[in-house]
């Protein structure tokens, strides 16, 4: 019963810090769609009412590069509903965020060009870019041992999430 107990503190307290991942990945996410929508307003004009947005986030090419993040923060929200989280969870929380916001030198991808660019012409971007590494930095690191096990986790963090809220159901 203790050791279940301590599980359960340690999976509460990764699941609070992944949530301030989660809630930092949306303020950027939020900025980086003012930066997107005002490049889009330059060469189309307004962009209108925030349905018309919507359509614009889902559908148009010129948002297609934040998909990858908006991606990512749907599957760590599911995540967050899973019960049990590990420490590998964490961990790839870390490695996936760092891959995508801190891509290395020589990163081609259209988000990482486009969110690099970003991060050189709006000053509050970079601040938020600082958050998110700050709470980043509260996860744990992947060892080099346990590269494979963290790449394998975020596969699977959506059906472990069903499994949750359908245990939760139950009772």
């Amino acid at each position: 019963m203790s050791q279940e107990r301590d599980d359960q503190t340690g999976s509460d307290e990764l699941r609070r810090t992944i949530r301030a991942v989660a809630g930092a990945l949306r303020t950027l996410h939020r900025e980086l769609v003012e930066v997107a929508r005002a490049e889009y307003e330059a060469s189309h004009g307004d962009v209108g009412s925030p349905g018309q947005m919507l359509q614009l986030l889902l559908n148009d090419q010129a948002f297609a590069w934040m998909r990858v993040l908006s991606e990512l923060m749907v599957d760590i929200d599911e995540l967050i509903d899973v019960r049990g989280i590990t420490d590998v969870d964490a961990t790839a929380v870390r490695a996936e965020v760092e891959k995508l916001v801190l891509s290395p030198e020589g990163d081609t991808s259209d988000f990482a060009v486009r969110y690099k660019a970003a991060l050189q012409r709006e000053p509050q971007l970079v601040m938020t870019h600082a958050e998110v590494r700050r709470v980043l930095a509260a996860l744990p690191r992947a060892a080099e041992a346990d590269r494979d096990a963290v790449s394998a986790a975020r596969p699977n963090w959506s059906s472990r999430s069903l499994e949750s809220r359908r245990e939760r159901r139950k009772g």
